[in-house]
């Protein structure tokens, strides 16, 4: 009992000297990629020669496969389409020993390497007093051989330190930005202010008259339309932390005739009249000027400008 009791604690010893983590790189992951292939995740990289074929990694015969990490690599898993010898299987691979220690062995579906030391053609697993400095320490680079072409679904491979923590998913959206659109002079531009509802960045894109959107662009400044013609303006916000915002749009015309017809909740513009400050009116705006637009639902506004 008192044997039993102390490979037990040698076990768990053992266990949490070389805690780690699995990094598992699935073939439907990735894109189908033919020739060398080199995959990264988590700090992990797998290389081979062959090809990502949708749904399993081709290893090639007579070329070598190579993981390396940013920590130890303890074990690495090859489950394989075919069994054992088979074609296919894991029985293709070997490990390329050139001196270092190490063991690869395979059974049913699964091609496995493991870190440890061989005694005597017996395979010593994981011991406290194999891990630290020197030619005692982890690996972090793997190389083993496909003597003829195997086939994995996907490739473990253990790792010593903590995996990598994913942050929740956000779920709260950033609020909107708003427009806020103005002239100068009634004639010879209109402008365009995007504005945030919190702090974040804002994107936008426009449309002229029937041609296609330009490309979503970081918005940084106020935007100056000065061209004749129907436009339309998105954008959308993104704060840290947060989904982001709901597009909103805004859309007017610049006419040669009155500078101006603006279309903004389905109001359109029909006429715009200056008046200077002592409420007489001008035929353009000259000065400081009151300019009053009229919609076609009767209702009108007025802005003070400076021309």
């Amino acid at each position: 009992m008192k044997k039993l009791l102390f490979i037990f604690a040698a076990l768990m010893m053992a266990s949490s000297a070389f805690a780690g983590h699995w990094v598992t790189f699935e073939a439907e992951d990735f894109d189908y990629t033919s020739g060398a292939f080199f995959v990264v995740k988590d700090g992990v990289t797998l290389e081979g020669y062959g090809r990502i074929d949708y749904d399993h990694f081709r290893f090639y015969a007579n070329n070598s496969i190579a993981v390396s990490s940013d920590d130890g690599i303890l074990k690495i898993e090859f489950t394989c389409i075919g069994e054992d010898d088979s074609q296919y299987g894991p029985g293709g691979l070997t490990f390329n020993s050139d001196g270092s220690r190490g063991q690869y062995s395979y059974d049913g579906y699964i091609g496995t390497w493991e870190d440890g030391i061989t005694q005597e053609g017996e395979f010593v697993a994981f011991e406290e007093e194999n891990f630290g400095e020197g030619p005692m320490a982890p690996f972090y680079n793997v190389s083993l051989y496909a003597e003829a072409q195997c086939r994995a679904t996907k490739v473990r491979i253990y790792v010593l330190g903590d995996a990598p923590v994913t942050p929740p998913e956000p779920t709260e959206r950033t609020g909107s930005p708003t427009f806020n659109g103005y002239t100068t002079d009634g004639i010879h531009a209109y402008f365009i202010e995007i504005l945030p509802t919190e702090p974040s960045t804002i994107y936008y894109r426009i449309q002229y008259n029937d041609e296609a959107f330009t490309g979503w662009a970081e918005y940084e400044d106020v935007l100056s339309f000065t061209n004749d013609g129907h436009y339309r303006v998105e954008a959308y916000a993104v704060a840290p932390g947060k989904l982001e915002s709901y597009p909103i749009s805004y859309e007017f015309y610049v006419t040669p005739y009155t500078g101006l017809s603006e279309l903004m909740n389905g109001k359109t513009v029909i006429g715009v009249r200056y008046f200077n400050l002592a409420g007489q009116e001008m035929p353009e705006a000259n000065g400081m000027t009151i300019v009053v637009t009229t919609y076609t639902d009767g209702s009108t506004s007025a802005a003070k400008v400076m021309k």
